[in-house]
C-alpha cells in the first residue's frame, strides 16, 4: 500500500498539469489575446458565444447573403462570399478582431501593415496550424513548411518555375484549350464554368506529370471528393477536443478520408516511382513539373536539396490544388 501511493501522486502531479495545460490553451490564452489586442486598439465584434465565438453571426450573415443579386458588370463579390468581413470593416475600420470558436482571428486590410506580414523576415508571423484535413489535401509543401524546411523546398521546386521552363509548356496549354473548343462545337449548350475547371486539371495534369496525365486527372477526382468532406467540417467550432481527437476517431467520414488520401498516395508513388525506374543517364524524360522537380532532387547536394519522396508528393499536391482552384477561378 505504501508502495502505491507515490505512484497514484505523480499520477494526479501529471493530470493536473495536464488538466491546467488544457484550461490554460482553452480559456485563458484566448482571453489574454483578445485583451492585449483591445489594449493596443484593436476592435471588434463582440466575442460571441463562449463556444464557437463569432460562428454563428457569421453563418447567418452567410446565409442573409445568398439572397444578394449581384451586378455581373462587377467583380465586386466579396460582399457575397465573405458578409462579415465587409460589414465588420465598415465598423471597426481595416484592422480588427473575431473570434472563431475560441481562437481570435486578426483581420488586416491596411496594405503596409499586410506586406510587412507578408514579408515576414523575422520569422515574426508563423503559419497557421491547419489540420490533419487540410494537410491532406494540400500536403506538406511550401504553403504550409517554415524555417529550414522550406529553403530546402524552395530550392528544389522554384527552378521548374522560371519564366523559360513556363514556356516550354504554351503548346501543351494551347492544345488542351484547342481540343475544349473543338468539344464545344458539338454541344449545343455549353457550362463554361465546369468546363474552365476541366481545361484546368487537363493543363496541370499534362504539364505536371507529363505522359502520366491520366494519372494526374485521378489525382485531381480524388482530391475533389476530400475537399468536400473537408469543407463540410470547416466551419465548425474549432474546440481543442476537435482538432486533436475527433480527427482521429474512426469514424465514417475518417474512415473515407483515410482511404481517399490513401488512394491519392498511391496513385502519385506509382507515377513518382515508374519516372524513377525510366531515368537515363541524361536525366528525367520531359519538361513537366515532376521531372524538372526529380531532376532537381538528384542534382543537387546531399541534405540540401534533396526531397524525400513524401515532400516530393506534398510538392504536387500543393501545385494541384493550388493551382487548380485559383487558375479555374479566374
Amino acid at each position: 500500500m505504501g508502495q502505491l501511493l507515490p505512484i497514484a501522486g505523480a499520477v494526479a502531479a501529471v493530470l493536473i498539469s495536464w488538466l491546467w495545460s488544457f484550461l490554460f490553451a482553452f480559456a485563458v490564452r484566448p482571453y489574454l489575446r483578445v485583451k492585449r489586442l483591445r489594449e493596443q486598439g484593436v476592435r471588434g465584434p463582440i466575442n460571441g458565444s463562449f463556444w464557437a465565438g463569432n460562428m454563428e453571426e457569421i453563418q447567418r450573415m452567410k446565409m442573409e447573403a445568398q439572397d444578394m443579386v449581384l451586378d455581373i458588370n462587377s467583380h465586386d463579390h466579396l460582399a457575397r462570399i465573405s458578409p462579415h468581413l465587409v460589414r465588420w470593416a465598415s465598423l471597426y475600420g481595416r484592422v480588427f478582431m473575431y473570434c472563431v470558436g475560441r481562437k481570435p482571428w486578426l483581420f488586416v486590410g491596411e496594405p503596409e501593415l499586410v506586406k510587412q506580414v507578408l514579408s515576414n523576415k523575422f520569422g515574426f508571423y508563423r503559419k497557421i496550424e491547419v489540420g490533419a484535413g487540410l494537410t491532406a489535401l494540400l500536403g506538406k509543401g511550401l504553403v504550409l513548411t517554415e524555417g529550414e524546411a522550406w529553403v530546402r523546398h524552395r530550392r528544389v521546386v522554384s527552378p521548374a518555375f522560371t519564366m523559360d521552363k513556363i514556356k516550354t509548356m504554351t503548346r501543351t496549354m494551347a492544345e488542351c484549350a484547342q481540343s475544349m473548343i473543338e468539344n464545344w462545337r458539338e454541344k449545343e449548350e455549353v457550362e463554361v464554368g465546369v468546363e474552365f475547371h476541366e481545361l484546368t486539371a487537363d493543363v496541370i495534369s499534362h504539364t505536371a506529370f507529363g505522359s502520366s496525365y491520366a494519372a494526374g486527372k485521378e489525382v485531381f477526382s480524388t482530391q475533389k471528393e476530400l475537399q468536400k468532406i473537408i469543407l463540410a467540417s470547416f466551419a465548425k467550432s474549432d474546440l481543442p477536443i476537435t482538432k486533436s481527437l475527433l480527427q482521429y476517431l474512426p469514424t465514417e467520414k475518417n474512415k473515407r478520408r483515410w482511404g481517399l488520401e490513401k488512394k491519392l498516395r498511391e496513385t502519385m508513388v506509382s507515377v513518382i516511382e515508374k519516372r524513377m525506374a525510366s531515368r537515363s543517364e541524361s536525366g528525367y524524360d520531359g519538361q513537366d513539373l515532376l521531372g524538372l522537380m526529380m531532376e532537381a532532387c538528384m542534382n543537387g547536394e546531399e541534405g540540401k536539396t534533396q526531397l524525400s519522396m513524401d515532400e516530393i508528393i506534398d510538392e504536387c499536391k500543393t501545385f494541384f490544388f493550388a493551382g487548380h482552384e485559383t487558375t479555374s477561378i479566374c
